[in-house]
């Protein structure tokens, strides 16, 4: 699953769970780049992949402009045609 950078932040921001790190957008961003960055460095250094090139996944859901619902419809229509 995906979604654009600015909706990503949004959503992180809005998460209740997350909110003493993340106390406004600009901060929240800033999180989020970090995070990417030591996520792309420990995968490579374990794995040799970067996590986020997604010609390494079979499906790939932009989520950015879709609900919960429809993202899973779009998952059971991809796993029906692989059967």
């Amino acid at each position: 699953m995906d979604a654009d950078f600015e909706e990503r932040a949004k959503r992180i921001l809005s998460d209740k769970i997350r909110k003493e790190h993340n106390v406004n957008l600009e901060n929240t961003k800033e999180n989020m780049k970090i995070r990417k960055a030591s996520e792309q460095k420990r995968y490579r250094e374990y794995y040799n992949i970067d996590p986020y090139d997604k010609n390494n996944y079979d499906l790939v859901i932009d989520t950015t402009k879709i609900d919960p619902e429809e993202a899973a419809e779009k998952i059971l229509e991809f796993v029906k045609k692989k059967q």
